[in-house]
């Protein structure tokens, strides 16, 4: 009895044993598989560290892509800003001073503007320049329109100096500031703003908006053409007609040799010279060309 309590307790025993040696061996593999899972979870950080320094730099790139566009553009913008001629104005000596209550309150709400389009051959826009255009521009502040009033250039009017001449001769007196002074005292306005272009302004506009489209009259081509080499000379239309893919030639009714007209009308970046000798029908002799 003894023995057979003995042989079941070893067998107990035994059995124990072998449970415990499982349990150790399947504790074994717990330890083993926590390890394992120890190890790939510095891996993850590993990748998802990598993807965020990846993700950082690219941000930085498009940053400073978007930072150096807007360096380049305020640095464009300021060029063109500094191409802007500023004549002599200052508000205080152009400011009505004698308009009365009802005129200041029925000028309330809009923003009057002298325009002025002046004739120079030098690209200036100050003093010494006639002002053959003259605009008002008058802006409603509450509805945006906007309305254009024309003052013609031989209006007989005070140049707000004691003298009274053409209104045109004001600003090629005293630029622009005695130009809006001498606008203010004839219209009762307070114009304190102006703007002033010349024939480049004009031609460079024009050929922003792609060409215009215009009828002229016989009168007014006969006055074009004698004013066109002025005019190529002012603005440099002909380089402008060649950038579009036209060849420009000039046709002279007289000859080449004649005070040298051949030498400077390529001088003024026209591609080709014609003078008398290149008219059908001429048999030699005189010409005088126009």
């Amino acid at each position: 009895m003894q023995d057979n309590d003995y042989s079941r307790a070893a067998g107990a025993g035994a059995a124990h044993g072998a449970d415990a040696s499982r349990g150790g061996a399947a504790s074994g593999d717990g330890v083993q598989r926590g390890r394992s899972r120890r190890r790939a979870v510095p891996a993850k950080k590993t990748a998802s560290a990598g993807m965020i320094r990846l993700r950082r730099i690219l941000i930085l790139c498009v940053l400073e892509v978007f930072v150096l566009a807007g360096l380049f553009a305020y640095r464009s913008l300021l060029k063109q800003y500094s191409r802007i001629q500023r004549p002599d104005f200052e508000v205080k000596n152009v400011e009505n001073q004698e308009l009365s209550s009802e005129d200041i309150q029925r000028m309330k709400g809009y923003w009057n503007i002298a325009a002025f389009g002046v004739d120079s051959r030098d690209s200036s826009v100050g003093r010494g320049n006639n002002s053959d255009v003259i605009i008002i521009v008058s802006i409603n502040r509450e509805n945006g329109e906007i309305r254009l009033a024309s003052v013609f250039r031989d209006s007989y009017l005070s140049l707000s100096n004691g003298s009274c001449n053409k209104i045109n001769q004001a600003y090629a007196i005293g630029g622009p500031e005695q130009a809006v002074r001498a606008l203010n005292q004839n219209l009762d306005l307070n114009i304190t703003d102006y703007v002033t272009f010349n024939w480049k302004a004009v031609a460079t506009a024009v050929d922003i908006l792609g060409g215009v489209d215009i009828e002229i009259s016989n009168a007014e081509f006969k006055y074009i053409n004698s004013y066109i080499t002025e005019t190529v000379k002012g603005t440099g239309i002909g380089s402008v007609l060649k950038q579009l893919g036209y060849k420009t030639i000039f046709w002279y009714g007289g000859f080449g040799a004649w005070q040298d007209v051949e030498q400077f009308v390529k001088a003024q970046n026209f591609d080709e010279f014609r003078d008398a000798s290149s008219f059908d029908g001429y048999k030699g002799g005189n010409a005088w060309g126009a």
